[in-house]
């Protein structure tokens, strides 16, 4: 399956990260353009670090998600429960037969209006599902397709079978974005209409017994005036078990937004910084051709940078929006003093990571603004997803319909129409955890040529050409660490897009050293 933050074999590409970065901090020395492509694959390295770790954060992110649902169900409950018991503290049932009537007629409505209510609360649920099985069957025929294109460019080779290979993996893009959108339906049903739908439902059954119990309270007005006296006792104690949960529970949610989740944030943020900086390095260095190819580079770090620090600012507001319901709940809830100066810290802090958003997208938009010819016209789409995101964090509305790709809300952009230095990000912004068919790594693999490697080196300000023998003892070492990842493609040790470059990039890291 799929490499997720949970598992062991994450912690150990994160530990290999580190060392690759390591590793390549201690090429100091060399030709300008040994130290540019340095600096380039660790800016990558850091980047993909990085990478990791808001997958992390993201992953925590979700289960916080979810906890704050619950509450936020919870929040509503209580006010129902309080309104009710501050309703029927007040109640005088002796002598008021009338007043008994007439709010029977009352709830009468207040039940008509809530069914009606829960007819229109579960017209959507039904309009995603029916939505959803649209969905699967073109998901089907898409996956169907892409199984046939691949077989097609199997049985064509390499070369005749490329562009079949491409439409597979467009096809299969095709396909998982349908999938994104129905997982997506399915969390709004599961997470957001159904749950209403039941709490509704559990509402409106409440009122029919309310309303029962009315009816027979005419006629029975004294032994309703007891039964009253231990609903209204019952709702008391409710609203008490609901102040404590939701106490608990949003001291549960703010030790789960700091500690952990903000070490990930912060370490990512300053990886991605870091790496902003090497990339910078690595443009200083260069010349010629290679330039435009480390501003990509150092274009997709503020990019990432930008969607880490949106993240951040977008769980810190959901996060704040359950503590102003928390607040407006007021003396249903009780003391909620505490919660605006917690209110007052995290609105402070969105607002800190909502500018980082903001100047990373503006310097990511200004690395590709320095972009020229080819490269600079194959970078449109990503220049429209940063504008895209630069929108969202101005607070404008936008028409995410309009787009294919959401920044922030599918995987990480691996900028498939801007080709980076040899190849090495050619996966169709799949998603970096994807398991992946071992012919299409190898498939990548025997992209990587020797040459490639050298005109890299060369074009990115090395200052002279390799002379023959250089070129010849490196043509063999290439040889080598390309059969070494051969090797672990094959016997399924490499199977995701990041751990194929994380893989490659350690043995040309290796290479580069030896140019010292």
């Amino acid at each position: 399956g799929n490499l997720r933050p949970e598992d062991e074999e994450f912690s150990q590409v994160q530990n290999q990260l580190n060392d690759l970065v390591n590793q390549l901090s201690r090429i100091n020395e060399g030709a300008p353009g040994q130290q540019s492509a340095s600096a380039l694959l660790s800016a990558q390295a850091l980047r993909e670090l990085a990478t990791s770790r808001m997958l992390q954060a993201g992953d925590q992110e979700m289960r916080l998600q979810h906890h704050r649902s619950l509450l936020r169900q919870k929040v509503n409950g209580l006010r129902r429960h309080d309104t009710m018991a501050r309703a029927l503290e007040s109640v005088e049932i002796r002598g008021q037969r009338q007043a008994l009537q007439q709010q029977r007629q009352q709830v009468t409505q207040q039940a008509a209006a809530m069914r009606q209510t829960l007819e229109e609360m579960r017209k959507p649920a039904a309009e995603r599902r029916a939505l959803n099985e649209e969905d699967v069957e073109r998901v089907v025929e898409l996956r169907d397709e892409a199984n046939e294109m691949l077989r097609r460019a199997s049985e064509l080779g390499p070369a005749e079978g490329y562009t079949s290979f491409q439409s597979a993996i467009d096809l299969r893009r095709q396909a998982d974005a349908l999938e994104y959108r129905i997982s997506g339906r399915d969390i709004e049903i599961i997470y957001e209409i159904q749950p209403n739908v039941d709490l509704t439902e559990t509402s409106l059954r409440q009122l029919e017994r309310f309303i029962s119990t009315v009816e027979r309270a005419v006629e029975q007005v004294g032994a309703f005036d007891e039964m009253f006296e231990g609903l209204a006792s019952s709702m008391v104690q409710r609203r008490q078990s609901l102040r404590d949960e939701i106490a608990d529970g949003m001291a549960q949610l703010a030790e789960r937004m700091g500690g952990d989740l903000t070490t990930l944030y912060d370490e990512a943020r300053a990886e991605l910084e870091r790496a902003a900086g090497q990339a910078q390095q690595a443009a200083a260095r260069a010349r010629g051709a290679g330039t435009d190819h480390i501003r990509v580079t150092e274009a997709r770090i503020q990019e990432t940078l930008g969607r880490l620090a949106w993240f951040r600012a977008s769980g810190l507001d959901d996060q704040a929006r359950l503590l102003q319901r928390v607040i407006d709940a007021g003396d249903a809830m009780g003391q909620v003093t505490r919660y605006r100066d917690e209110l007052e810290d995290l609105t402070r802090r969105r607002d800190q990571w909502t500018d980082v958003a903001r100047g990373a997208v503006d310097a990511s938009l200004q690395a590709l603004g320095m972009l020229t010819g080819e490269v600079a016209q194959n970078a449109t789409a990503m220049r429209r997803n940063l504008e895209l995101l630069r929108d969202v964090l101005a607070g404008e509305e936008v028409d995410f319909d309009a787009v294919d790709d959401l920044p922030g809300d599918l995987p990480p952009i691996q900028d498939d129409d801007v080709a980076g230095p040899a190849g090495m990000n050619d996966f169709g912004g799949m998603d970096p955890n994807q398991e992946l068919d071992s012919q299409i790594l190898l498939a990548q693999l025997d992209e990587m040529t020797f040459d490639m490697v050298v005109q890299t080196i060369e074009a990115q300000g090395r200052g002279e050409m390799l002379d023959a023998e250089t070129r010849e003892q490196l043509r063999t070492e290439f040889d080598e660490a390309m059969n070494r990842v051969r090797d672990r493609v094959e016997a399924g040790e490499v199977n995701t897009p990041m751990l194929f470059q994380q893989a490659v990039m350690e043995e040309i890291s290796q290479l580069m050293m030896q140019l010292q």
